[in-house]
C-alpha cells in the first residue's frame, strides 16, 4: 500500500457535508491522509471508524 503524501483536515467531518467530503477524498486515492475535526469526540471516532471500514 502506498503511504499517504498529502494531508487534509476536514472540520465538521463527522456528519453531513463534512463527512461526505471526507469520504470522497479518502476514496479517491491512497495518497491522502484525512484528519476529521469534530466538536464531539464520540461522533468523530464513529465517523473515522466508518471510513476505515469502508476503505480499508
Amino acid at each position: 500500500m502506498k503511504e499517504a503524501t498529502k494531508t487534509i483536515i476536514i472540520t465538521g467531518g463527522n456528519t453531513g457535508l463534512g463527512f461526505e467530503t471526507a469520504k470522497a477524498i479518502a476514496g479517491s486515492s491512497t495518497e491522502w491522509h484525512v484528519v476529521i475535526a469534530s466538536r464531539n469526540q464520540q461522533q468523530g471516532n464513529e465517523a473515522v471508524h466508518e471510513l476505515i471500514l469502508e476503505y480499508e
